[in-house]
């Protein structure tokens, strides 16, 4: 074996990949909601249609890691309007015992 000229080299490393076949995990593939879960789905839709200000309470307390008080500012840009503590915990509670009564129906 003999040495490459320099001119014949690339300046970038390569990395060595001169190995066997993995067995890699396949993706997982979003399958949609489960058909025992469909319930919230559409309690979230009646929600929605009924008390949007509430809908989006409970869903962005159960999808958003912050605290409340970052919870009640988003939702308050999200509506446009004011939204205190109180009435954001007031409006969850309801959300929630609305939810409830859906799983209870």
């Amino acid at each position: 074996m003999s040495m490459l000229p320099m001119w014949a080299v690339s300046p970038i490393r390569s990395a060595n990949d001169a190995d066997h076949p993995h067995d890699n995990p396949e993706i997982a593939v979003d399958t949609g909601t489960p058909d025992e879960l469909r319930w919230v789905d559409r309690a979230m839709a009646s929600m929605h249609r009924q008390y949007p200000l509430r809908a989006l309470i409970v869903r962005t307390e159960f999808t958003v890691s912050a605290s409340q008080a970052v919870k009640a500012r988003m939702v308050a840009e999200q509506y446009g309007g004011d939204l205190s503590i109180w009435q954001y915990r007031r409006e969850l509670q309801r959300g929630v015992d609305f939810m409830g009564g859906r799983i209870a129906a």
